[in-house]
């Protein structure tokens, strides 16, 4: 009997550390890039959910955190720990004169730990 419990016990601590919550408190950047067919999508707004592999909807309250592209189209979210991240971004091509969104997910993997990852952001109409 005792070997089983330790035996879960052991099972529980390694299901903790094997969960990717994510969030700050890291040393991880992600750069995004917010693109409409190849163009980059200035001023659009990049919302960031932490700990999710799923795209969590259109609803904005449900995101952690936001950010505005530049000029170029980039964002650069600072000081993340490992885990998983979704990303909604929502913005207006000036060219096409169309409202466009889309989103993408990225993992931080522990051997990613303090290095600036790049995640492009495609969106539509």
């Amino acid at each position: 009997m005792r070997f089983k419990q330790t035996y879960l016990l052991l099972l529980i601590i390694a299901f903790c550390f094997a969960c990717k919550k994510g969030g700050t408190g890291g040393n991880t950047n992600i750069v995004t890039t917010v693109t409409h067919h190849g163009k980059a999508i200035k001023n659009a707004r990049v919302f960031v959910k932490y700990g999710s592999y799923n795209f969590a909807g259109t609803d904005t309250t449900v995101y952690d955190s936001k950010q505005w592209s530049n000029s170029d189209g980039y964002t650069t979210f600072k000081d993340l720990k490992t885990g998983y991240y979704f990303f909604y971004a929502i913005g207006y091509d000036s060219a096409s004169a169309t409202k466009v969104s889309g989103n993408a997910g990225l993992k931080i993997k522990h051997k990613e730990k303090g290095l600036e990852l790049e995640l492009n952001i495609p969106v539509t109409e």
